[in-house]
């Protein structure tokens, strides 16, 4: 995946917020849309408009997690010279003891 600038900065970091990852991997069978990320269990929909949501949370170091990938798939283009590929966006919000920070990073991932 490849990531455009977004918001993640040193409130994430001094929590020990790891950055979106390089890779997911996402699943479906049928309409039922499955991955994981961070230790977190990732569930959604795929939509017939071809998007879908996939979202997670869990309790982690004295706080909480969630995530929220959010994603459309895009047919190859010839116009574009571009194979198939999925935009949208990585989203979190993570709190400990406390403190909170929000990460809300663009993408673009082609299949590997």
């Amino acid at each position: 995946m490849t990531y455009e600038a977004g918001a993640s900065g040193a409130d994430c970091r001094a929590l020990f917020v790891p950055e979106p990852p390089a890779t997911l991997e996402i699943s479906r069978a049928g309409s039922a849309v499955r991955s994981s990320a961070h230790g977190l269990d990732l569930t959604g929909t795929l939509y017939d408009n071809a998007t879908f949501v996939v979202t997670g949370h869990a309790a982690v170091d004295g706080g909480t997690d969630s995530l929220v990938v959010r994603g459309q798939y895009l047919p190859p283009s010839a116009a574009l010279d571009a194979g198939a590929r999925i935009r949208g966006t990585w989203s979190g919000d993570h709190r400990r003891e406390g403190k909170s920070c929000s990460i809300d990073r663009p993408f673009v991932a082609t299949r590997n």
